[in-house]
């Protein structure tokens, strides 16, 4: 019979490396032989002995994994866990080093990795090396460029993008794309590497941290189709940046991103039967929650605002649904677009509208987003028109059959608008708007910019230029190399950077404008008389002169003006003036730059109001309508005693002055001119004197009396509109002028109370 022996039951260790000359441990087994009876074990005890082990087992399993996802959970101090999306960023942000073919060093130094990179990857686009393309450029640039290393990224990445004549390049849908153009803006701001070590053994390196500038952003990314516009680049970046050093990776793709999302809802969105075929919709302004209000003779009626590329059209909501669109032309010569105040009631109480006329049905339009962003939209449509109107040729004009893509201007024209829309709804997607949306549309922005005339100029040639299909009358001759090296993309961007310093010089004139002016009359009132400050003094001398205060100085002047009028000098005295203060302000200039007039010299002081409540506030307005309206009022009954004069409200007084007016044609015709000037010179500084003050005042007063004594010509006022009443007479100083009412006929107006702001 056999007999099995069971052993206790033990913690075997944990499996070691065997070491060589040692023993190998038996594994426990079952003795034979052993002298306990397998009916004899209590099967109950050893049952709940294993199952107290596996419940232990099993605690410490479970505490274990609690320990674990704790530690996760709460990572100690410099072992954060980084969040899926940062991951993802940092894995985005790598870029692969290609083989390198190129001739690193350069006569200006080494290029750097950056710019190796580019090299190489846009040669293998364009089916090349970067050691050919090297060579290729040495070949074809002049001299002086032939070693630029920035001039050789410029040209790789432009004879690739060159090939592309898309609206919207279609390469920027891939990631690793857009990572090169971010290398080619690094590279060609920073061509050149300070050492030249190794760095072949690089498989990828990452972009997370580097910034790019303005003056690469401007250079590479307009020649990128639809990623930015020469005109308007310097502006997109600055909307892109914010107070942001430079332009980061993940804000470039996360822009990419964007533009890529509207470039696909436009394609998806199907036009229905309100819209013509041949237009394409650009955006739309749809919202229950916050809808377009539009409002017509007091009322607003809420619905939906779609732009197109020719046409704005609003969908009125009723209680049976949307009603048919109405449509305003963009297209017509007559179209624009301004900011208005909508209310009930005819009241001005909403900033947030947008006026839309479209040839003689002026509209208000706005929609759910930002009254500026829709004002800048519409702008640009209208804008666009204008330019193709102005700039391009009609469409029965012949000669767009003999030049090679002419016939397409217009839509290439209309196409870039469309880009920059949809660049404006990216940024505002993002929350990057510019302070002023309307720098970001090109069309519009350029009808208002300084320079930028020319800079349309320069884009009509790149509309609606190209090679000739058929052979001309006339040809150049080969010896004439002028216009064989032209580009149309360096002149557009040369007439853009004047343009853009003409407009720094501008927007510093405005903001020295906004600096200097102030709020609140007193204030100004002020600043008044700080600058008549001269003139006023210049006054008070003469004035010193006429009552002789200073004896010798009146007559030194006054044997100065006769000389001047006797020697018939008075030809000479405004020549001479004007020279005066030429060489006055050429003095000051030049004190002015060898520092010794100060840093203060020019500026005007004024000290500022003391505090005032509300209540002290509306009192001083009061006042100070108050003085205004009693000027106006003796002003126009001075100006209604001249009518009566002249239209003879009272004869006689009429025959006397056009007696007087008689005699002193009679004198002037007669006696020499520069004798009645130096009589009223003689008469004008002897009124002070003694022997002729009585004279002088006895000769005012009567002037006076002759004065009050004239008739103000009555003033007739209206009734109000829309009453019965017949019209009235009354005297001049109780005369009330009715306010007309403000009334705007066929006008309608649409806004957004929550939407669109005028911020």
């Amino acid at each position: 019979m056999l007999q099995l022996q069971l052993q206790p039951p033990r913690f075997l260790p944990l499996p070691r490396r065997r070491v060589a000359g040692r023993r190998r441990r038996a594994p426990p087994t079952l003795a034979v032989h052993s002298k306990w009876k397998l009916p004899d074990v209590d099967t109950d005890a050893v049952r709940q002995r294993v199952r107290s082990w596996m419940s232990v087992a099993r605690g410490a399993v479970v505490d274990a994994a609690r320990d674990r996802a704790k530690h996760k959970e709460e990572p100690p101090e410099g072992r954060k866990k980084k969040p899926r999306k940062e991951v993802e960023v940092e894995e985005q942000a790598l870029v692969a080093v290609p083989e390198v073919t190129v001739e690193r060093r350069v006569a200006r130094g080494w290029l750097s990795l950056d710019a190796v990179v580019a090299i190489e990857q846009f040669a293998r686009l364009n089916g090349l090396t970067g050691g050919k393309v090297q060579r290729i450029f040495k070949a074809l640039a002049p001299e002086r460029l032939q070693n630029d290393a920035q001039s050789l990224v410029e040209y790789s990445c432009f004879r690739y993008l060159s090939r592309d004549n898309s609206d919207f390049h279609p390469s920027l849908k891939e990631l690793a794309f857009q990572k090169l153009i971010f290398v080619t803006m690094l590279a060609w701001e920073d061509p050149y590497n300070e050492d030249g070590s190794p760095f072949a053994s690089e498989d990828s390196y990452s972009l997370l941290g580097r910034l790019v500038g303005e003056d690469a952003f401007v250079r590479i990314a307009p020649a990128v189709a639809g990623v930015a516009d020469v005109s308007t680049a310097h502006h997109l970046f600055k909307a892109l940046v914010g107070a942001e050093k430079g332009l980061s990776f993940d804000l470039w793709i996360t822009y990419l991103a964007e533009l890529l999302k509207v470039h696909h809802g436009r394609q998806t969105h199907q036009t229905g039967d309100n819209f013509l075929s041949d237009e394409q919709v650009l955006c739309i302004a749809s919202s229950k929650k916050r809808p377009v209000l539009k409002w017509e003779e007091n009322t607003a009626w809420p619905g939906n605002l779609t732009l197109t590329d020719k046409a704005l059209y609003f969908e009125a909501i009723g209680l049976a649904g949307t009603r048919k669109p109405t449509r305003l032309d963009l297209t017509d010569p007559n179209s624009r677009v301004e900011k208005a105040k909508v209310g009930p009631f005819g009241s001005k109480l909403f900033d947030s509208a947008v006026s839309v006329s479209s040839g003689s049905n002026p509209n208000i339009m706005c929609g759910e987003m930002r009254r500026d962003v829709w004002l800048a939209f519409i702008s640009e449509i209208i804008s666009v028109y204008k330019f193709n109107r102005e700039y391009g040729p009609s469409d029965d004009d012949p000669a767009i059959h003999h030049v090679y893509g002419a016939h397409k201007g217009k839509k290439r024209a209309v196409s870039s608008a469309a880009n920059c829309i949809a660049r404006l709804q990216s940024l505002q997607f993002i929350r990057r708007l510019y302070e002023d949306p309307a720098k970001l549309v090109q069309f519009s922005y350029l009808s208002n910019a300084p320079f930028g005339d020319v800079v349309l100029q320069t884009l009509a040639v790149k509309f609606w230029g190209g090679p000739s299909i058929t052979k001309p009358k006339w040809h150049r001759s080969s010896e004439d190399p002028s216009g064989r090296n032209a580009h149309i993309f360096d002149i557009d961007e040369k007439a853009m950077v004047d343009c853009k310093e003409k407009s720094k010089v501008v927007e510093r004139t405005r903001a020295t404008i906004v600096a200097a002016t102030i709020e609140g009359i007193p204030s100004n009132i002020d600043l008044f008389k700080e600058l008549m400050l001269p003139f006023a003094i210049m006054g008070e001398n003469f004035k010193k002169l006429q009552r002789w205060e200073n004896p010798r100085s009146t007559i030194c002047f006054l044997l100065l003006v006769h000389t001047v009028i006797f020697r018939n000098m008075l030809s000479y005295v405004f020549p001479f003036t004007l020279m005066m203060m030429a060489l006055s302000m050429l003095a000051l200039k030049g004190l002015k730059e060898q520092g010794r007039l100060g840093r203060s010299f020019g500026n005007v002081t004024i000290r500022d109001q003391p505090p005032s409540n509300t209540i002290q506030k509306i009192l001083a307005l009061k006042e100070a309508m108050a003085s205004v309206e009693n000027y106006l009022q003796h002003l126009n009954v001075s100006l209604l005693k001249i009518r009566t004069i002249v239209l003879a409200g009272q004869p006689e007084v009429t025959t006397q002055v056009a007696l007087v007016l008689l005699a002193s044609s009679a004198v002037l015709l007669l006696v020499p001119f520069k004798y009645v000037l130096a009589f009223f010179t003689f008469d004008l500084f002897t009124r002070e004197l003694e022997f002729r003050r009585e004279m002088v005042k006895a000769f005012m007063n009567f002037l006076n009396e002759r004065w009050a004594s004239i008739h103000a010509a009555p003033v007739v006022v209206l009734p109000y509109e829309g009453t019965e009443s017949s019209p009235k007479t009354l005297p001049a100083m109780s005369a009330e002028l009715a306010e007309p009412k403000d009334v705007q006929r066929g006008d309608s107006y649409v806004t957004s109370k929550n939407g669109i702001s005028s911020s």
